[in-house]
């Protein structure tokens, strides 16, 4: 999709890394890192596989897609919902605000995508024009030879030649070429602009480009920045509101130590050589010292002052307002915002950082708005897990929506092995437990249990059914009485979209327990209510609120009772009843 319009905002942020030989915590492989991007994953034989919006050929397909996605002004755009393999023999793969790029095995670049700016190092490059007439390529070409990484940025591009010399080349609005400001064009918007790619630095083993910002580490571990002070990122100085701040043309040393680097829209992430993080610019509101903080918009402020963050940390991804990290024993923690489901956590708490998937190789982040961010990464397994923003396809899932828990992808996943203990081969909710993983309902209690028999509250079924449902928005309602509930709260917008849906009253406690009748009832509702006759219980009288919610349950083959004669519709359902129930009524 577009991922430019007016001010530009941050692309994906998947840092380049090598490890430096001193590392106390080496950085993750460079080879596993550079296999995962935002709407791309390069398999173990060497083939690169997209998906995504397609509006400016970022998927390098020709231009097709198997969904439709639409502007707010009706111009609709190919959407690719499922991975497509595009090339073979490649060994790394990053994405940017419109283009997208590859290494193959034999040390050539090729590129694809959105080429506004020259990102994709030639300005003639373009085989279609957007409805504004900015050229983009559908499908790959090639742009350099001896390459050894990559990085796109919003609307830059970087990479570093087996020589481990940098080489940058696109928008230079605000320096992030690093080449002195210089420019041999200007685009639409008066942007000057660089292509062909110019050298920058020597010595480069990693490299992150952010939207207006770029950051490399050398080989003795000090790292080096240039573009935009905007949140103070490359000095103490704090711009004024609304200003980007002075603009470092050129490479200045910024910190020594370094390991691994990554550069969001606003602030900057450290991994150093000793496995400590640190950070700075824009951050979430109580992650930081006293000293250098600035209050901003939104809660958050900015930290001039590099601020130490977590410990065992062997790599870091960044995006808007947004940071992921993976330490040494394989945990994935996220933090910052939480707009799309991005965290992981089910939607709930904003800030961080928290724990969100174990077993993880590799993480990458992409931002194509200035809150819309989603996140891919790559298990030790050799699987591919995505969340966050999917609106137009961009977790591979098949499915336009978000996804608020890390969920598998079925194109890189076998879906048919349970990773939970507890849930046995003859068990009656395997299915279903199977069925609401790969749907991003529950990720289960635990890395390996899912606890079929713990029972489920009100605020758990119905964050269930909400995410069962792709995390639709609420309906906008005269007086919502949800409309108070914390953002830290997992179960709020849920409770809000059910509200709006005249799914639950105004006044459901969100920790009581979720009955047989309560499931139900809400699945009825969901469906329209229908009139039912049908088959009657014991334990059901006629009359009551969910008498007619049991029969169309029973008419749907959602239950049968849990005797011939009773439903037990007091009884409190569990973990693996409320999977059961959602995947026999919503299933496909």
């Amino acid at each position: 999709m577009k991922r430019r319009i007016g001010t530009l905002f941050l692309a994906a942020a998947l840092c380049l890394c090598l490890a430096l030989p001193a590392a106390a915590f080496a950085p993750a492989s460079a080879e596993e890192a550079r296999r995962i991007a935002p709407n791309a994953f390069v398999d173990e034989e060497g083939g690169l596989w997209t998906w995504g919006g397609n509006d400016s050929g970022q998927v390098g397909n020709g231009g097709g897609g198997d969904a439709e996605g639409s502007w707010a002004s009706g111009e609709a755009f190919p959407v690719q919902t499922v991975p497509v393999k595009i090339m073979e023999d490649v060994v790394s793969v990053s994405a940017g605000g419109g283009q997208m790029a590859a290494v193959k095995t034999d040390g050539t670049l090729w590129m694809w995508g959105d080429n506004t700016y020259g990102e994709l190092g030639d300005r003639s490059v373009g085989d279609r024009t957007d409805s504004w007439g900015h050229p983009y390529q559908t499908v790959p070409v090639q742009v350099l030879d001896r390459v050894a990484a990559v990085d796109c940025g919003s609307s830059h591009t970087a990479a570093i030649r087996t020589d481990g010399t940098l080489w940058v080349w696109g928008s230079n609005r605000y320096g992030q070429v690093g080449n002195g400001g210089a420019s041999d064009w200007e685009a639409w918007d008066g942007t000057p602009c660089q292509t062909p790619p110019v050298q920058v630095l020597d010595d480069v083993v990693s490299v992150s480009c952010g939207d207006s910002v770029t950051v490399a580490v050398r080989s003795d571990g000090s790292l080096w920045g240039w573009g935009s002070n905007w949140c103070g990122i490359l000095d103490d100085t704090i711009p004024r509101d609304g200003d980007w701040g002075e603009c470092y043309l050129t490479p200045i040393k910024l910190m020594d130590d370094v390991a691994e680097a990554a550069v969001g829209f606003e602030h900057i992430a450290v991994v150093k050589t000793d496995g400590t993080l640190w950070m700075w610019g824009r951050l979430s509101e109580g992650m930081g010292p006293e000293e250098g903080i600035v209050m901003a918009y939104d809660g958050g402020y900015t930290q001039t002052i590099p601020t130490r963050i977590l410990d065992e940390v062997v790599s870091v991804a960044c995006a808007n307002q947004f940071t992921a990290a993976i330490r040494a024993d394989g945990s994935l923690w996220t933090w910052g915002g939480n707009y799309s489901g991005e965290l992981g956590n089910g939607g709930g708490e904003v800030g961080g950082p928290v724990r969100v998937l174990e077993d993880v190789a590799a993480v990458s982040a992409s931002c194509g708005g200035a809150t819309l961010t989603s996140v891919a990464a790559l298990r030790t397994d050799g699987s591919v897990y995505t969340w966050g923003e999917g609106s137009y396809g961009d977790l591979g899932n098949g499915r336009l929506c978000d996804l608020v828990l890390p969920t598998p992808v079925p194109a890189f996943c076998d879906l048919t092995a349970c990773p939970f203990a507890d849930v046995g081969e003859g068990a009656y909710y395997r299915e279903a437990v199977l069925w609401a993983l790969s749907r991003g309902v529950t990720n289960g209690t635990s890395g390996d249990t899912f606890s079929p028999d713990a029972p489920c509250t009100q605020g758990q079924i119905l964050s269930f059914l909400w995410r069962a449902l792709g995390c639709p928005e609420p309906r906008r309602v005269f007086i919502d009485p949800y409309q108070d509930l914390p953002q830290s709260a997992y179960y709020a917008r849920a409770f809000r979209w059910a509200y709006g849906e005249g799914i639950i009253p105004y006044n459901v406690d969100a920790d009581t327990s979720c009955t047989r009748s309560d499931v139900v009832t809400y699945l009825w509702k969901l469906a329209g209510s229908p009139a039912v006759a049908g088959r009657t219980f014991l334990d059901v009288p006629a009359g009551e609120d969910y008498t007619q919610a049991v029969a169309w349950a029973v008419s749907e083959n959602i239950t049968g009772g849990t005797t011939p004669t009773t439903f037990s519709p007091d009884g409190i359902c569990t973990r693996g009843q409320i999977v059961t129930f959602l995947h026999r009524a919503l299933a496909e």
